[in-house]
């Protein structure tokens, strides 16, 4: 009886480590956002601050995207690199059902379903089709509107930013990046 109890301790400490997405709790934030992971397997996970080689171990090789800005990969993944290292990740329809974020937004999803992972709190949610959250990591904290009107370069390089896209009601794309990236393109 004793065996079975510890046992079970033992599962129980094993599930709660290993829960990935489920890990995560709503109106928080960590680097671990900042990352994207294929759907039926965790462990190929691409984040922001990988080098490009890192990153094309997983992916494979990418090719020049639009206006140079962009890597495409496979499967509807695109990265930004500033000197060879991702700051920019993005998700788009091709990548429906294949990649997802590590805290389990994907394509295809609602803005309800984003809120329900990353919590309403922080949501900056004015616009039918977009959403964002902003995060400051050198105070720790969520940005709301009038704290993004800081555009030093020190500030958009530490600000981390989940923007979704929707059409037709439907996430269609995913941004995981600093806002430096995403104002600057650089």
């Amino acid at each position: 009886m004793k065996l079975k109890g510890i046992l079970a301790a033992a599962l129980f400490t094993v599930l709660i480590g290993c829960g990935g997405a489920s890990s995560f709790k709503p109106d928080t934030f960590s680097d671990k956002d900042m990352c994207i992971v294929k759907v039926d397997n965790e462990k190929a996970k691409v984040c922001y601050g990988m080098s490009r080689s890192e990153v094309e171990k997983i992916l494979g090789n990418g090719r020049e995207g639009n206006l140079h800005i962009y890597t495409e990969y496979d499967v509807g993944v695109n990265l930004m690199y500033r000197d060879d290292i991702a700051r920019g990740v993005m998700l788009n329809e091709e990548s429906e059902g294949i990649y997802k974020t590590a805290r389990g937004v994907k394509v295809g999803q609602t803005k309800d379903d984003v809120k329900s992972l990353h919590g309403s709190k922080y949501a900056i949610d004015l616009a039918e089709n977009s959403m964002e959250y902003y995060y400051d990591n050198k105070d720790n904290k969520f940005l709301g509107v009038v704290s993004l009107e800081d555009k030093t370069p020190e500030s958009l390089v530490n600000t981390s930013v989940l923007t979704v896209w929707v059409e037709d009601g439907k996430i269609a794309r995913v941004w995981l990046a600093d806002r430096k990236m995403l104002v600057q393109f650089n």
